[in-house]
């Protein structure tokens, strides 16, 4: 199976999962990209096979060259028929701040529900994190790992998704790209295998298992897997699995 990558506007007003990034960080200055990566057989149909809308947003740093620290955040919605990735990389000082702002924006965490403790608070929400640091200059590079969230997210290193989301998103990204490559092409055909399936999620879980070897920090595969039991409980509460809702 082949990957098809189709660039979205980001102005298009027309597709909720770019009007939603867009609007969730439209307070800060900074560059987007979003595109859908599905099987090449799709026909012009995205509405009759699973795909994968990725989105990245990267505040203006403070000064080139510069760090700044970035989440990879995956979620599900419809049992598999819709996975989105996202890559954020904001001017904080840790990733439990970039992650509990991206939860309170996307609505994962509503901004009434403060907590003094922001790592267990997003390991309470419907979606999966790992993170690192991107170093940006003439282009992006992506190294190290998070303190909290760890650099390896359902089975695949945070550095190399992020990397190869952020080149299909057409920011300037370099580095290694063909792990993350790979396990989008296995999460496409995943998601073919089982979408829709109820047992969609459990199956996702054994994916991860076989792909760490269980060698794995148990903080990490906490978050993760309470994001994968979290993702399942929301889709069993939507009317239309079909439709990003509140993402």
């Amino acid at each position: 199976m082949k990957i098809l990558s189709i660039p979205i506007n980001t102005d298009r007003k027309d597709f909720e999962a770019v009007v939603e990034i867009r609007k969730a960080y439209s307070d800060i200055d900074g560059f987007f990209g979003t595109c859908i990566l599905t099987n090449e057989n799709h026909n012009g149909n995205l509405d009759d096979i699973p795909f994968i809308c990725a989105r990245a947003f990267i505040q203006n740093p403070k000064k080139v060259p510069e760090q700044q620290r970035y989440i990879i955040a995956l979620q599900s919605r419809g049992y598999g028929k819709r996975i989105i990735i996202d890559m954020i990389s904001l001017n904080e000082e840790n990733h439990e701040d970039i992650a509990y702002d991206y939860c309170q924006r996307t609505e994962k965490i509503h901004s009434n529900n403060q907590s003094s403790d922001k790592f267990q608070s997003t390991n309470e929400v419907s979606v999966g994190l790992a993170g690192g640091l991107m170093i940006i200059n003439d282009n992006l590079r992506f190294t190290g790992q998070s303190h909290s969230y760890g650099n390896v997210i359902y089975g695949v290193n945070s550095n190399d998704l992020a990397c190869y989301i952020t080149q299909c998103c057409e920011l300037d990204a370099v580095g290694r790209t063909l792990n993350g490559k790979s396990y989008v092409k296995d999460l496409l055909q995943l998601m073919i295998n089982h979408k829709g399936s109820k047992e969609f999620y459990e199956e996702w879980i054994v994916d991860q298992i076989n792909r760490t070897n269980q060698q794995i920090g148990n903080h990490l595969l906490t978050q993760q897997m309470n994001g994968l039991f979290n993702m399942k409980i929301a889709d069993g509460n939507l009317h239309d699995g079909d439709k990003f809702i509140k993402i």
